[in-house]
């Protein structure tokens, strides 16, 4: 699979201090923080779809444990992606000041 950038997702910009990066942050700030994570979250499990492991290499045993796993880290990163979704769904819903709790 192609490097698609960091291997880990960035909360902050890379100028903030690193005593600052993992802080909450209220309101718009917040929001923003979190609709970035979503969109990096997104572009890490579309990688991860539109590139597959070749049938040249799931042909060695290393290669099919390697596309097992990969299979298994798209499932877990979809799980997660889907907890964004409903946690931004929450925060959205929170900020709206509507009173109603989200839908499980």
């Amino acid at each position: 699979m192609p490097e698609t950038g960091r291997s880990w997702l960035r909360l902050v910009d890379d100028a903030q201090p690193e005593a600052e990066a993992d802080g909450p942050l209220p309101g718009e700030a917040g929001r923003r923080r979190l609709a970035a994570l979503r969109g990096q979250l997104r572009n890490q499990l579309a990688a991860l779809r539109e590139n597959p492991i070749s049938a040249e290499a799931r042909a060695t045993p290393e290669g099919a444990d390697a596309a097992a796993a990969l299979e298994r880290l798209t499932a877990e990163v979809t799980r997660l992606a889907e907890g964004w979704d409903r946690l931004a769904a929450a925060v959205a819903a929170l900020s709206a000041g509507d009173g109603a709790a989200p839908e499980e």
